[in-house]
């Protein structure tokens, strides 16, 4: 765990807060994970995304912004391999 690792989870979690107009904010370790594959700025992409497509719970519209990440990483791993053939 890096200081700047917190920082930017404390950043996202306070982001998602503001963009969806909740005070429920996605957890630590879900953010941890999510910052393994994706940059901050990807994070808030796809935050800004879920906010604007999907209505409901708060926790609904973070797993809509999981569903894009996966979406982004899964699209990079077949880009990826369309390079190596």
């Amino acid at each position: 765990m890096s200081n700047e690792e917190d920082v930017d989870i404390a950043y996202l979690q306070d982001f998602y807060s503001d963009q969806c107009h909740t005070g429920w904010h996605p957890a630590e370790r879900d953010l941890r994970y999510a910052l393994v594959f994706n940059d901050v700025n990807e994070v808030r992409k796809a935050i800004i995304i879920a906010s604007g497509q999907c209505s409901g719970m708060p926790s609904s519209k973070w797993s809509y912004a999981c569903g894009i990440m996966r979406n982004w990483r899964k699209e990079k791993e077949n880009n990826a391999k369309t390079l190596d053939k």
